[in-house]
């Protein structure tokens, strides 16, 4: 279900609430840098899952960049 979400929203087919854009993007800025963090200090994670969490991470953050987009850019055509 995520994944149908994350695609839909990258794909600039739709677009979502300006205020749930905005928590997204507030949460993102919050969530992200710890994670990375995390991540590159964890000598536990195997090198596959650090892979999985970076690529999680850019597709969030590209995601929420065509939301904005698509949000930034209705009403103008």
């Amino acid at each position: 279900m995520k994944r149908a979400a994350l695609l839909l929203l990258a794909s600039g087919c739709c677009t979502v609430p300006r205020i749930f854009l905005e928590g997204e993007e507030a949460a993102y800025e919050v969530l992200v840098p710890r994670l990375v963090t995390y991540v590159k200090e964890d000598e536990g994670l195997s090198e596959e899952l650090r892979a999985d969490i970076i690529r999680t991470t850019l597709a969030w953050r590209f995601s929420l960049e065509k939301a904005r987009e698509a949000l930034d850019g209705e009403g103008k055509e």
